[in-house]
């Protein structure tokens, strides 16, 4: 059994074209729940997901998962991007992107077997898409390629899924079948990070929140740290969202 952190990051820079767009962050992440990250526009919460991944160079101080540089634990840990950053018009159908989660799991030379294809088959029942599992993802409507790709990492069983700003685009029904999965997720052990834009959520959708505006300003339970002296922290005096974030405080107190 994990004894430390799932996630520890230390001491973590990263910038792009010279510009640090997160600085100095560390952090200890051992608790199996639903984690939120919030903070502005360009406050680098992508590129912490990203940076967890190793999907973007690390300028300065480390990040591991399980104890181990990320190469070494990737069939641990999935990955749902921004869907604007997705080829939506490459030529590929619902159940071979679904399958593309099994392949951390392969051998170079390996095909999917039975047991692949029967997770497959459970992830795309999961998020409700059987009856468009042949269609091309770019024939779909926003909220099933959302599903889609959420298929996608219910195949890759992997033990933390980072999902960045999942609810964007997506219709009321998506949203609620995205809530359901991460509960379903939560209740077997396992953790899921969630890049957030939409505060008036936080409270009923996580139980941790990191806030960062590039630095980290705070890590802790969602009813500790999603308070008015915090947020104003985080986003930096910007009144239409202090203000609106306020009033949901008041009513939740």
């Amino acid at each position: 059994m994990q004894s430390g952190p799932l996630i520890e990051i230390q001491n973590l820079t990263v910038s792009y074209h010279r510009t640090p767009a997160i600085r100095a962050i560390s952090l200890k992440l051992q608790d199996h729940g639903i984690i939120g990250v919030i903070g502005p526009n360009g406050a680098g919460k992508s590129t912490l997901l990203k940076a967890i991944l190793g999907l973007v160079p690390i300028e300065h101080g480390s990040v591991r998962v399980y104890g181990e540089p990320v190469d070494r634990v990737r069939q641990k840990i999935s990955y749902v991007p921004q869907k604007e950053i997705i080829d939506w018009d490459f030529p590929v159908n619902v159940y071979d992107v679904v399958m593309m989660g099994r392949y951390v799991h392969l051998g170079t030379f390996e095909r999917p077997g039975p047991r692949d294809r029967k997770i497959v088959e459970s992830a795309i029942e999961k998020v409700n898409m059987v009856e468009y599992k042949n269609q091309q993802i770019g024939n779909l409507s926003g909220g099933q390629q959302q599903r889609v790709f959420l298929a996608r990492a219910l195949a890759q069983e992997s033990e933390i899924l980072l999902l960045d700003e999942p609810f964007v685009g997506v219709d009321a029904a998506t949203e609620q079948a995205i809530i359901d999965l991460m509960h379903g997720l939560n209740k077997e052990g396992k953790m899921v990070i969630v890049v957030n834009h939409d505060l008036g959520k936080v409270q009923e959708y996580f139980q941790y929140l990191i806030m960062i505006n590039q630095w980290l300003i705070a890590y802790g339970p969602t009813r500790e740290v999603f308070q008015p002296e915090l947020l104003s922290k985080t986003y930096g005096g910007r009144l239409t969202i202090l203000q609106k974030s306020e009033r949901l405080f008041n009513i939740a107190k």
